[in-house]
C-alpha cells in the first residue's frame, strides 16, 4: 500500500513503523497548512475504511455458506478452494496491516479533554431481523427450482440473498435498522423475477409481491 500510494517501501517486518511512515507521507500530501489533527484524522479515516471492506466480508460469507460450491460445480472445486484460500490470506493481511496502523496513529494523539457531549456513550446500532420471513418461505416464491435460484438469509451481513447457481448471478438487500424482513424480501424477489423474465420471456410471475411481502 505504501509503495503504490506514496512510493515508500517499508520492510515486511516493520509493522510498528508503518504509522509514523504514513503520517509523514500524508502530511506531505496535505501540505504545510495541515495541522497534526488534520493528518491523523485523514489517515485514520482512510485506513478504517480499508479495514471495513464489506465486499470482502460478503465474499467470505458466501464461501462459508457453501453457495459458491454449487455455483462453480465439482469440476472447479480445487480452483475454488485455492481461490478462497488466497483471497482469505490477502484480506487477512490487508485488515491486519490497516488495524495495526490505526492503532499506531491513535497512540500519537495527544490526550483530549472530555467534553460534555462525549460523556454520553452512543449505543451501538443493532440490525436485528423481525424473523417473519424464513428462507423456505422466500424460496417458495422464486422461479421453479429447475432454474437454479436459491434463497438465503445472511445473518452475518444482515440481509436476504437470492443466488442463481447456474448463471453466477446474485442480489441482496439488508433489512437495515428497521428490521423489517418484508421490505428486503420484496426487493430481492422482484429483482430475481425481473431477471428471470428477461431471460425467459415465455414465463410469467404468478405473485404480486406488494400484497404478499408484509410482516
Amino acid at each position: 500500500m505504501t509503495k503504490d500510494e506514496f512510493n515508500i517501501i517499508v520492510a515486511k517486518d516493520a509493522d510498528n513503523d508503518l504509522g509514523s511512515v504514513l503520517q509523514s507521507a500524508v502530511s506531505a500530501a496535505l501540505g504545510p497548512k495541515a495541522s497534526q489533527e488534520d493528518v491523523l484524522e485523514s489517515l485514520e479515516r482512510s485506513l478504517q475504511w480499508r479495514a471495513g471492506d464489506t465486499a470482502a466480508e460478503d465474499y467470505m460469507s458466501l464461501c462459508r455458506s457453501g453457495a459458491l460450491d454449487e455455483i462453480a460445480g465439482s469440476d472447479h472445486e480445487d480452483e475454488l478452494i485455492n481461490d478462497a484460500q488466497d483471497q482469505e490470506e490477502r484480506i487477512s493481511a490487508k485488515v491486519k496491516a490497516a488495524k495495526s496502523i490505526v492503532a499506531c496513529v491513535s497512540k500519537m494523539r495527544a490526550p483530549k479533554k472530555k467534553s460534555a457531549s462525549a460523556s454520553t456513550a452512543r449505543k451501538p446500532v443493532r440490525f436485528e431481523s423481525s424473523g417473519t420471513w424464513t428462507t423456505e418461505r422466500v424460496q417458495a416464491l422464486l422461479p421453479h427450482t429447475k432454474f437454479g435460484y436459491r434463497a438465503m438469509k445472511d445473518e452475518f451481513n444482515k440481509c436476504y440473498r437470492v443466488i442463481a447457481n447456474r448463471q453466477r448471478w446474485s442480489t441482496s438487500k439488508s433489512w437495515g435498522p428497521s428490521g423489517l424482513d418484508s421490505v428486503s424480501v420484496r426487493i430481492v424477489l422482484e429483482k430475481a423475477w425481473e431477471r428471470h423474465l428477461a431471460l425467459h420471456p415465455e414465463e410469467s410471475c404468478p405473485w404480486v409481491f406488494e400484497d404478499l411481502c408484509v410482516e
